[in-house]
């Protein structure tokens, strides 16, 4: 299926791994511009980087401050001049047990 988000932009936090990793990919087979978030770990970007073939840029950014969130917001609207999509998609593994509350 080919949804046809040519002239799109995504942008998705968490990009680096797992799920957000995943999103990204089928995102560019759709042809989508992405804006790629990471926190800590930039490689697994520069891998997928170099294997798209659409127009991309990888942010880092730590959510948990809010001027770092407006840097991701506004270095992705001065590449692409628009954002089309949000995937909200950035968390973290904690590798102990421990109650959601």
């Amino acid at each position: 299926m080919n949804a046809n988000l040519n002239d799109t932009s995504v942008l998705i936090t968490g990009a680096s791994g797992g799920i957000g990793l995943a999103t990204a990919e089928l995102f560019a087979e759709q042809g989508a511009g992405l804006i790629l978030h990471y926190h800590t770990r930039v490689e697994p970007l520069r891998d997928l980087q170099q294997r798209i073939d659409v127009r991309n840029i990888a942010l880092q950014a730590d959510l948990r401050d809010e001027r770092h969130v407006e840097r991701l917001f506004a270095e992705g609207l001065k590449t692409f001049g628009r954002l089309d999509t949000l995937v909200v998609n950035a968390g973290i593994f904690h590798p102990d047990d421990v109650p959601l509350h």
